[in-house]
């Protein structure tokens, strides 16, 4: 079964202008939205039906359903839908009531006024939907990579339980570094400009922070490959307790048996640069050009410190998505790990005024960028997430700069 399900939306619809979409664009972006998250939760039920663990299965699709669950009703807030569906309920029924919230949405959409205060809480709506279908599909890789490797599972059959035909990542041609000029810049600058100047929608945290003078540096115009992680692995770079921080030298002994690769990586090629990693239960060959994938920021920055450069700031990161990309920035394969620790503003329901009493979120760092799972539309330079530096689960890459 092909994983892209069939819609009506035209495919120049999946967009970034989606903030700016009127009522009738939204409408159709939205079922479309809904439409691809059902299409990954019922791949993701059937797979579970033919794992053969049924106990391990069950529990996971109690997990689904809560997920699901747990998103309509963070949906429900932003646009006043009623979401009544329960934890303990089937898919099935989760899924009526997704498409029951959906045409109450509609119904609401269409009434709305054509301001674009009126349209946030559906422009919104939709990056959460895109966001959720994102995340089903990490989820998907994450369950069916755990199943094929657990002891007493059926690795061979992964790929048939599974299947073979979820989005992958594409390979990249080699790029030299860019040099950036010393620039003035206000991270969320793009994002501001949206909802401040033209109109259009933009999450709180976008915008409204104070400006910082970036001094010049080079960036790498796409993320790391394969072919250079490679590099640091047969270097050792896993035993140089000098590359890494404290706190993730504690992490690489903490692993089972000690880290030697990156998450779900059965073998690395020293002479091609190609690695086979397991993806969504299956042995796939990586080739040196495809971006390394499933880092967490302890590896990403134990390999900058290796390789004599350093992660990027947010500040540099967006500046460069948002000026760079005739030079030849590239991004849009990996969510990307920057240097910074991560800093949020948190808007009440259906506020989307700026804000000012930031702090930061404990221990976790900024993730820009999206990755090959992620809908086009879902691809905001703004866009700003976070994570933990031990995490390694999600689609998560890098690039460095220049000290």
């Amino acid at each position: 079964m092909p994983f892209a399900p069939d819609t009506l939306i035209a495919p120049s619809l999946d967009q970034p202008r989606m903030r700016f979409a009127n009522a009738d664009v939204l409408s159709l972006a939205l079922m479309d939205a809904r439409n691809h998250s059902l299409h990954a939760a019922k791949r993701i039920d059937n797979s579970l039906d033919g794992c053969d663990d049924v106990v391990a299965a069950q529990s996971a699709k109690r997990r689904l359903v809560e997920r699901l669950t747990q998103h309509g009703s963070r949906l429900s807030k932003w646009c006043s839908v009623s979401w009544a569906a329960d934890t303990a309920s089937t898919l099935s029924d989760v899924s009526g009531a997704m498409l029951e919230s959906l045409e109450l949405m509609q119904d609401r959409l269409q009434a709305c006024a054509s301001s674009d205060g009126a349209l946030a809480p559906y422009r919104a709506s939709l990056e959460l939907e895109d966001r959720l279908g994102q995340h089903l599909i990490t989820m998907a890789n994450a369950w069916a990579n755990s199943w094929a490797e657990a002891a007493g599972s059926r690795p061979s059959d992964a790929p048939n339980v599974w299947g073979t035909d979820w989005p992958a990542p594409h390979a990249l041609t080699p790029r030299q570094a860019i040099a950036m000029p010393s620039r003035r810049w206000t991270l969320g600058e793009s994002a501001a400009a949206v909802a401040g100047q033209h109109g259009g929608f933009a999450w709180c945290n976008e915008r409204h922070h104070a400006p910082w003078q970036v001094p010049a540096f080079d960036i790498d115009a796409q993320p790391v490959s394969w072919a250079q992680f490679v590099e640091f692995v047969d270097d050792g770079g896993y035993d140089r307790e000098g590359c890494w921080t404290a706190q993730g030298w504690a992490w690489v002994q903490a692993q089972p048996q000690g880290r030697r690769a990156p998450l779900h990586v059965e073998h690395l090629g020293v002479a091609s640069g190609a690695v086979m990693q397991r993806s969504f239960g299956r042995l796939t060959r990586r080739a040196g050009t495809h971006a390394a994938m499933h880092l967490s920021w302890f590896e990403a920055d134990a390999y900058a410190h290796w390789a004599g450069r350093r992660l990027p700031t947010e500040h540099e990161w967006e500046m460069a998505a948002a000026t760079a990309r005739g030079q030849g920035f590239r991004w849009g394969d990996v969510m990307e790990w920057t240097c910074d620790a991560y800093q949020d503003t948190v808007p009440a329901i259906g506020d989307y005024s700026p804000r000012r009493d930031t702090q930061p979120l404990v221990g976790h760092m900024s993730i820009r960028g999206a990755s090959f799972a992620a809908r086009q539309r879902n691809k905001i330079a703004a866009a700003r997430f976070h994570a933990l530096p031990g995490r390694d689960d999600g689609f998560f890459g890098f690039r460095t700069c220049s000290h």
